[in-house]
């Protein structure tokens, strides 16, 4: 599951709005890809990206303001505060938080790690 954590003040907390605005169009994925790929601060440019993904822009700025999009802040920013995460990108793997860039390899370990883990305490469970 990706969470939006904008961590750059209002630069960042524009479109991290607009993106989780932007599943009530069913484009949430798409329109954080294309954000991605932005190569600088993207504060209302988002808006236009918005639009080249097909958006439709007056009705995402209605969704922005809506109180579910900023209670969903909210409680990313308290998880994150409880899992000690500062910034971003960063991961959570079974029980391990990375905070950092990971490699693939390492990352595909502990993936497998943690789905070892999940299957050996499902299995338990049964007994």
């Amino acid at each position: 599951m990706i969470k939006q954590f904008p961590v750059l003040g209002p630069d960042s907390q524009f479109p991290a709005f607009a993106a989780l605005a932007s599943r009530k169009q069913g484009k949430y994925d798409e329109f954080r890809r294309a954000l991605m790929t932005f190569p600088s601060r993207i504060n209302e440019i988002s808006l236009m990206i918005a639009a080249r993904v097909g958006l439709d822009v007056e009705q995402l700025k209605r969704d922005m303001q809506h109180p579910a999009i900023a209670d969903e802040f909210a409680r990313t920013r308290a998880l994150a505060k409880g899992l000690h995460i500062l910034g971003t990108p960063a991961l959570l793997v079974g029980d391990i938080v990375i905070a950092d860039l990971v490699d693939m390899a390492s990352l595909q370990r502990l993936l497998a790690d943690a789905r070892s883990k999940r299957a050996g305490s499902r299995a338990g469970q049964h007994l």
